[in-house]
């Protein structure tokens, strides 16, 4: 459940970063699925009980009904001593495979 939580979290951010680059190329935008989203490292930046993390995930965003259009890792950092508005920050984004797409949901 605590996975699941932080991936609703999460959610909102990876799927505009994925929109920032897929729109590019589609034309379309993109979802990102907080039940597609799979955590790849967490790591704690300061030390026992510090609040300051690396989280590493990977999603596979789609089009359509759930037409995947490619593999993509996300690193956040999350910290209380980022301002509120940006309490999750991308630290690196990296596409890693594209998927062919669907004749109709082509432009």
């Amino acid at each position: 459940m605590y996975n699941d939580m932080l991936m609703v979290i999460l959610n909102e951010k990876t799927e505009e970063i994925a929109n920032q680059y897929y729109f590019k190329k589609l034309k379309q935008r993109v979802a990102v699925y907080p039940y597609d989203m799979n955590v790849v490292k967490v790591k704690r930046l300061n030390g026992f009980r510090g609040f300051n993390f690396l989280i590493t995930i990977e999603t596979q965003p789609s089009i359509g009904a759930h037409n995947s259009v490619g593999k993509d890792r996300f690193t956040f950092q999350i910290s209380p001593s980022l301002s509120e508005k940006d309490s999750i920050k991308l630290i690196e984004f990296k596409h890693l495979k594209s998927y062919s797409i669907p004749l109709h949901l082509r432009d």
